[in-house]
């Protein structure tokens, strides 16, 4: 994929044909991080192993509900668009005649709701209900 002559990165601070990436390299990343990055990401695959060896054993089950639901998360921490896309999803439904209910398990203070609420989701006759426990919410 070719970039067109002169064009800027976001931050404007250098023409993308100058960074490393554009130019086919990789940053040097310094020899320590790069351990503890492959220590860290064996941990993680170690305990996904073991959690789906919990499901397939019947130690964790699935709950099936009575209703559809529409997840919207992943594994990282914040800052990933996850509330955002719940409130553009959430008005998509309303749109289509649905009556959607937003439920977070109020990580950390339940920040989340409150966005959601003042987002115009909470306010707009939709409920927003915080349950660290997923099914009894």
């Amino acid at each position: 994929m070719s970039v067109p002559a002169g064009y800027r990165d976001p931050l404007g601070s250098r023409r993308v044909e100058e960074t490393f990436w554009a130019r086919g390299e990789t940053p040097a990343i310094p020899v320590g991080l790069g351990f503890l990055a492959r220590i860290a990401s064996g941990l993680f695959g170690l305990g996904l192993f073991v959690r789906r060896l919990a499901y397939r054993a019947g130690l964790k089950r699935s709950v099936r509900l009575d209703c559809p639901v529409i997840s919207v998360g992943n594994l990282t921490a914040g800052g990933t668009g996850k509330t955002p896309c719940v409130a553009w999803v959430t008005a998509l439904l309303q749109e289509a005649g649905a009556r959607p209910t937003v439920l977070t398990r109020g990580y950390r203070g339940g920040d989340e709701a409150a966005l959601l609420t003042r987002g115009g989701v909470g306010t707009s006759g939709v409920p927003v209900i915080v349950n660290p426990d997923r099914k009894a919410g």
